[in-house]
Formats: C-alpha cells, sequence, structure tokens
C-alpha cells in the first residue's frame, strides 16, 4: 500500500459480498483508471462479474481499454486464471516494470494521482 501512495495511486477497496452491480457502481464512481484483481476468491468469482458488468469493450493498439461502463477505466490487472482477454496477468504487470529504468521515474512529476481500484489479499500478493 506504501508504494501505491509512491506512485501518485489510491486504493478503492471492494467488498468481497459485493455482487456485479455493486462492483459496477463503485468502480463506475471510482473513475478507476487501473484495476488489479483477483481471478477469484473461494466460491466468488470476481472476474466472472466483472466480464458480466463489461458487455462492450475495445483495445487500442497500445493496449489501453475502453470499456463501456467505465469511461475512465484503461487497465485491468488479473493475478491467477485470466479468462478476460483484455486483461494483463500480474506477471505481465511485473515484467513491463523491470524495462523501466529508475531515471525516467525521478523525472516524473508529483502530483498527478490515479485510482486503482480492485480485490487484494489481505496478506501475500
Amino acid at each position: 500500500m506504501f508504494a501505491l501512495g509512491k506512485i501518485g495511486a489510491c486504493i478503492v477497496p471492494l467488498n468481497s459480498r459485493y455482487r456485479t452491480d455493486d462492483v459496477a457502481y463503485t468502480l463506475s464512481r471510482s473513475r478507476s483508471a487501473t484495476m488489479v484483481t483477483l481471478d477469484r476468491s473461494g466460491p466468488v468469482d470476481y472476474q466472472g462479474m466483472l466480464m458480466e458488468s463489461m458487455p462492450e469493450v475495445r483495445q487500442s493498439p497500445d493496449r489501453t481499454l475502453t470499456v463501456e461502463r467505465y469511461s475512465d477505466l484503461k487497465r485491468l490487472v488479473v493475478l491467477g486464471e485470466r479468462r478476460l482477454a483484455h486483461a494483463h496477468t500480474w506477471d505481465a504487470l511485473l515484467a513491463a516494470g523491470t524495462s523501466i529504468s529508475d531515471d525516467p521515474l525521478a523525472l516524473r512529476p508529483g502530483g498527478r494521482r490515479q485510482r486503482v481500484g480492485g480485490w487484494h489479499r489481505a496478506r501475500g500478493r
């Protein structure tokens, strides 16, 4: 969580008891640009909820998304089995980060915040 603040992001926690409509409402109101989610946790199929709430998704050549119900959402990262074709895997996200050196990051101006919504485990990842 401390790293999120360092990159100018903030957490939008989602309750594991949410249903599809609750997730859709919270995600659209949060104006999140990036969502990181588990594929599932026990009987709760988070990825299935997203699939249900995202009937129309287009992907640009730069791999950013245009999602009908979520105008600000540009990236989706799934931890676990990825069933959404337009989502990035956690491993792909980590690999992409290794290609960026510290120098360009040090030159970035502070202050622009990016909301990151999604479910997360209390410990572990």
